[in-house]
């Protein structure tokens, strides 16, 4: 059987693309098939039609071709949408989900966001994340919206010229309010968020940020006045560290890791595109190189000839131009989060039937290859054991 693998999609922020331990794919026939733990939608419900899949860390959403909606997963952290389902399944469709939820202040949380047609949002799950709107912004959330995203505890809705947002800090306080800022939706990679913190490129380039807890944007890409000011395009995020692609080509970081001001990423290369995961950054170049930083990775190291770049929560899976595949990263002293992938080499790295792309959740990755069989490595609880699915 061949399987569209599609747990979300992989060009959304890195905290909204993972469940933490479950794999969901999209059956060419429209039904949904799961493996992984069952406690964290492991097990799919008998559903057809359907068109993508989202998640929190603990359920997912599936949306279906005529708009309506079906979450299976843990009901408290956004598994049961029978509170919602007349608002969500009513006559105006669904056209896009988003979710927060992970581990804060000690705590398990999670909740889905529905934008529909008519410009209202919907919610479900957990009411310390963003699962409950608050009475104050409800007439504000009815209509006009044109996009939500989300960080690990609070949404953020984008309008023309605001955005509204509520959920929580990392302490779990309650925060909700409006910013009159004008944020171009249209533009890919425009808004990108920290574990607590939203950021997004206005209209003239500049970088202002919004949340629970943040470190100040610095003045050369906030503030357009600065005689060093150069104007952002696009904006990337690890749980804690902001990364920025100028209009020069150049990257500028601010969080907890360190601006990096090496030669590799001063523009002299341009750098096309950067790829996060919770601790870690990748920076794809003109020349198909790519420099990484952060997290278990010590200072910068430049690998040659990529194709593709896809991540787990700490660990990343390279494509190469020659269609090999290539790990790296995780924790130190441990191979959990799927970055060895040796002991799958061969099937990883069969001429005959490539790897064509690669999807992850927080434990472990799973390779699609041209004939619609799927390869899995690292955790196997949580999905990395693919073998149990017909």
């Amino acid at each position: 059987m061949a399987y569209q693998l599609t747990v979300t999609s992989k060009d959304k922020p890195y905290n909204e693309i993972q469940n933490y331990s479950a794999f969901a794919a999209i059956k060419n026939d429209g039904s949904v098939v799961a493996w992984g733990d069952p406690a964290f939608g492991g097990t799919a419900p008998t559903i057809t039609n359907v068109k993508q899949i989202f998640s929190t860390g603990y359920a997912f959403a599936a949306l279906k071709n005529d708009g309506s909606v079906v979450s299976w997963g843990n009901d408290a952290f956004g598994g049961n949408s029978s509170g919602v389902s007349t608002k969500i399944n009513g006559a105006i469709d669904v056209v896009e989900i988003s979710s927060t939820g992970g581990w804060l202040n000690n705590n398990n949380y999670g909740a889905f966001a529905a934008l529909k047609k008519d410009g209202s949002v919907v919610t479900w799950g957990s009411t310390e994340v963003g699962g409950s709107i608050p009475t104050d912004l409800e007439s504000t959330l009815n209509s006009g919206v044109l996009k939500v995203y989300a960080n690990n505890s609070a949404f953020t809705a984008i309008k023309n010229g605001s955005v509204v947002y509520w959920g929580a800090d990392k302490n779990n306080l309650s925060i909700s309010g409006t910013l009159n800022i004008s944020v171009n939706v249209d533009k890919p990679n425009i808004l990108a968020t920290t574990n607590n913190t939203f950021a997004a490129i206005q209209t003239d380039g500049s970088v202002v940020e919004w949340g629970g807890a943040f470190d100040l944007v610095p003045s050369y890409i906030s503030n357009s006045s600065d005689k060093d000011f150069v104007a952002v395009k696009e904006i990337y995020a690890t749980e804690d560290t902001f990364a920025a692609i100028r209009v020069d080509g150049s990257v500028a970081t601010w969080g907890n890791t360190p601006d990096p001001k090496a030669p590799e990423l001063n523009g002299t290369n341009t750098v096309l595109k950067i790829y996060a995961n919770s601790t870690s950054f990748a920076a794809l170049r003109a020349d198909d190189s790519v420099v990484r930083w952060g997290g278990y990775i010590a200072g910068h190291d430049v690998i040659e000839s990529i194709s593709q770049i896809f991540s787990s929560g700490k660990a990343f899976a390279v494509l190469k131009i020659d269609g090999s595949v290539m790990t790296w990263g995780g924790d130190e002293g441990g191979d959990y989060y799927g970055e060895d992938s040796s002991f799958v080499a061969e099937q990883l790295n069969d001429k005959n039937n490539p790897v064509t792309t690669i999807y992850s959740t927080i434990w472990a990755f799973a390779a699609l290859r041209k004939d619609g069989s799927v390869v899995t490595w690292g955790d196997g609880v949580s999905g990395g054991d693919s073998s149990s699915v017909a």
